[in-house]
């Protein structure tokens, strides 16, 4: 493998294309644990018929873990939402369904999203009233089993040349409600693309799905908690106006 064509880089992970593969070397902090989970979380939404970069292994290279998947070919929907105003509202609509194709699909063993917002929250060091307050305004959310991303956004959905969706970056993945992965969306659009995008996405969301805008609502204090208490300075800065 070939790690010299980097495509990405995150604060955990940098990302290299070579040839048909796409190679996810890990930084020597990260947690086994963490590694075989996301691969783990990619096998399952493959086995349940989404289109994944199939997996091919988890193998040490150059003294680094790595995550070896198909290369996605194609040009993610937020490279198409910049470069292509005119297909700005077709690139929603399918952004869309695709997400309530995802929540249609349920897999046993998986995290729920309850129950990654509690151990988030009770573990970080926001000031013990606003987690006091958090977790006693979560114990009333709906459980659910419903397949959820966890991080759906236009960065992590490429369309393929044949027009196939395919959906990467499966390492926040749980079980839960709908509403829950909607406000994570809404959240992540609000900040990188903007808030007029973002209720658009959505009205749209709770058009397709069994759903309101105010149940949606209800769940972005817990989600936009939880990527403050892992975030940056300015992670904090955007998601603390939704809970503080």
């Amino acid at each position: 493998m070939n790690l010299d064509r980097i495509i990405a880089v995150r604060n955990d992970k940098t990302v290299y294309h070579d040839g048909n593969l796409s190679i996810k070397a890990f930084r020597n902090s990260v947690p086994m644990s963490y590694i075989l989970k996301e691969a783990f979380f990619l096998s399952v939404a493959a086995e349940v018929g989404l289109d994944v970069p199939a997996l091919h292994s988890v193998v040490e290279q150059d003294g680094r873990w790595t995550l070896v998947s198909d290369y996605a070919k194609g040009r993610a929907l937020d490279q198409l939402y910049a470069q292509v105003p005119t297909r700005r509202s077709g690139l929603l609509d399918a952004f869309v369904d695709l997400q309530v194709r995802i929540h249609t699909k349920t897999y046993c063993g998986l995290p729920s999203t309850k129950g990654l917002i509690r151990a988030t929250v009770d573990g970080s060091t926001l000031p013990s009233s606003v987690k006091l307050a958090l977790l006693r305004n979560l114990e009333p959310m709906p459980e659910g089993d419903q397949l959820c991303h966890g991080d759906f956004t236009l960065s992590n959905v490429v369309e393929a040349d044949d027009g196939r969706l395919f959906t990467l970056d499966w390492s926040k993945a749980c079980l839960g409600v709908g509403d829950d992965d909607a406000a994570m969306t809404y959240l992540l659009l609000t900040r990188t693309v903007g808030e007029d995008f973002a209720r658009e996405y959505l009205e749209d969301y709770c058009r397709k799905s069994p759903t309101t805008i105010y149940a949606v609502n209800k769940w972005v204090p817990f989600l936009a908690a939880m990527r403050y208490a892992v975030g940056n300075r300015m992670d904090r800065e955007f998601y603390g106006r939704y809970f503080l």
